[in-house]
């Protein structure tokens, strides 16, 4: 397509293309002109027309284990990738004490899906964590997710049978341990 063929307005240096396809690469190529000539080389330059992610959901409860020290958390793919495919996400989580990684796990899918998990070792029995977890694709991250907080805990043991302390007419007292 030629944007500008030089007569009479040479002060013309851009132009905007409009219509253009998200997820679709767009090659140009700009030469000058006077009124004899075409260079005989150009510029170019390649756009990939697409947006970060968006933001993802908030990372779901999976499992945990006191003895393991681990929690397992799941999260789902964004509904708007960008155009373009995710190619890995950003995993957080506080220390337990309320204050955030420096630096997240990154977690790439070895297959494209809609819904991942992960589980987060090393951690303290009992302590409480927060995560959130953030999308990337070639043009960048997306927003963080909402998150979540949860327990490094166990299964608890079965509480004791229940023992009949008093009955009237109209109620019963039970108690267990």
């Amino acid at each position: 397509m030629l944007a500008y063929n030089g007569t009479g307005l040479p002060q013309i240096i851009s132009f905007n293309v409009t219509n253009l396809t998200t997820g679709h690469y767009y090659n140009f190529k700009l030469y000058s002109m006077n009124t004899i000539f075409l260079s005989s080389t150009y510029a170019t330059t390649q756009v990939l027309i697409a947006t970060v992610p968006g933001r993802p959901a908030k990372p779901e409860f999976v499992a945990a284990s006191i003895d393991l020290l681990t929690i397992t958390i799941s999260w789902k793919e964004p509904s708007y990738i960008g155009g373009i495919p995710i190619f890995n996400y950003k995993l957080w989580i506080d220390n337990g004490a309320g204050t955030w990684s420096t630096t997240p796990v990154t977690y790439t899918p070895s297959v494209p899906g809609s819904s991942y998990t992960y589980t987060f070792t090393g951690l303290t029995a009992s302590g409480n964590y927060q995560f959130k977890v953030t999308a990337v694709n070639l043009i960048g991250d997306s927003l963080d997710s909402e998150i979540s907080y949860f327990q490094c805990a166990g299964v608890p043991d079965a509480p004791g049978a229940p023992a009949v302390e008093k009955t009237t007419e109209t109620s019963i007292s039970v108690a267990w341990n």
